[in-house]
């Protein structure tokens, strides 16, 4: 029921605002973040989502707000390309270092590159839910953030690996995070011979879940180009498999900090004892959730390599106590979560060598094994206080 008279009081009064979130109130326009963006010239942080600002509102926020650094954009369905295109002369924005773009249809080929273009000093860009956007769309707005460190793009179905190949190296030469979730048009057919980004030296994480394109080539042609990667995700990647993930470490050199596997149905103990091979004392987490054809064996390798592991996610995997106390005899100390979740194998031998070694656990999930009785579960939290444990 909050409307733009109410907003412009805001605008009127509150002269030294420096954040403003706006979610889901149709009832404002463009003239009450008019009045807002005129008068509050300290303003630093704006959300705009599910607001009924126009073309004319967008045009008001570009030329006035001089000192903003983070902008949101979500589900705006007034606003179209003329609108962005319009930024070209806009006097703002030239601070900015954060940016994201969410279902706004106004987002194309022709208006993204302009929106990099005017905003030449942004250091992270998230694009989400953007059925228009294509490669080219993408370098031209790349090739002018040159500044750009973080790239995330959601939901882009025209976005292939050819236009992630073909982005100059000047543009992603300082990208340090590239993440790249439920995009379609990533298959491993998209790429041609030779790495993805050869200037990508200073990658330090790489995401690309839930793509289902993308299978075991996409990994081994990436891999030798990601020379400094700590965090590596691949959740949801159903078309890999050990080959895949293997081909992948022989082409980075330098161990990880975090690996997540969740819900990479196709990977079995070859892939997983590849990844504590290659990562060793380095590795601080690891997530398997979903990863049914992991057994002992890979515990056992996670036990000898990965002493210092701090979060451990074994949901759904094929494990027995044998390789959970195998585990715990070396990691028992540094381990702050442990999800044993759906580890039907697991009997109450397991709270025993928990509580026995894990002294600095403060996260444990024994939801679904079933072979925990009751009691056994209320005993274990009465000695276990300091931990959050959930059970079912």
């Amino acid at each position: 029921m909050i409307g733009s008279t109410g907003l412009e009081a805001v605008g009127k009064n509150c002269a030294n605002l420096l954040s403003l979130s706006l979610s889901k109130c149709p009832a404002i326009g463009d003239e009450g973040i008019g009045t807002v963006v005129q008068n509050c010239k300290f303003l630093s942080f704006l959300k705009l989502d599910k607001v009924s600002i126009t073309d004319n509102g967008l045009a008001l926020v570009g030329n006035n707000c001089n000192s903003l650094s983070k902008l949101i954009l979500s589900e705006l369905e007034n606003l179209t390309e003329e609108g962005f295109v319009s930024l070209r002369t806009s006097s703002g924005f030239k601070i900015m270092k954060y940016l994201c773009i969410t279902s706004c249809k106004g987002v194309s080929d022709h208006s993204l590159p302009i929106i990099g273009g005017v905003c030449k000093n942004l250091k992270a860009f998230s694009l989400v839910d953007s059925q228009t956007v294509t490669d080219d769309g993408l370098e031209g707005f790349a090739s002018l953030c040159r500044s750009l460190e973080v790239l995330r793009l959601d939901k882009c179905p025209n976005i292939s690996g050819s236009g992630l190949q073909s982005l100059s190296g000047n543009a992603l030469g300082g990208l340090k995070v590239l993440h790249l979730n439920m995009c379609s048009g990533l298959l491993d057919v998209s790429l041609s011979s030779g790495s993805l980004h050869p200037s990508c030296s200073l990658l330090k994480s790489l995401s690309i879940t839930h793509c289902e394109g993308v299978g075991n080539e996409f990994l081994k042609k990436i891999g030798s180009s990601c020379l400094s990667l700590e965090k590596l995700d691949l959740s949801g990647l159903f078309g890999v498999n050990d080959s895949g993930v293997m081909a992948f470490l022989q082409g980075n050199s330098l161990p990880l900090l975090s690996v997540n596997l969740t819900g990479c149905k196709n990977l079995t103990n070859k892939a997983v004892c590849a990844v504590a091979r290659h990562s060793g004392s380095n590795l601080r987490s690891l997530y398997l959730d979903g990863c049914e054809k992991v057994t002992d064996m890979s515990l056992k390798v996670i036990a000898e390599k990965c002493i210092v592991l701090q979060d451990l996610d074994l949901t759904k995997c094929k494990i027995t106590d044998a390789g959970v106390v195998a585990l715990l005899a070396t990691t028992g100390s540094t381990l702050k979560t442990l999800s044993l979740s759906g580890c039907k194998h697991i009997t109450e031998k397991c709270l025993y060598i928990i509580q026995k070694t894990c002294a600095s656990l403060f996260a444990l999930n024994l939801q679904g094994c079933t072979k925990l009785s009751i009691n056994a579960l209320k005993s274990f939290k009465s000695e276990l206080w300091r931990c959050d444990i959930l059970s079912a």
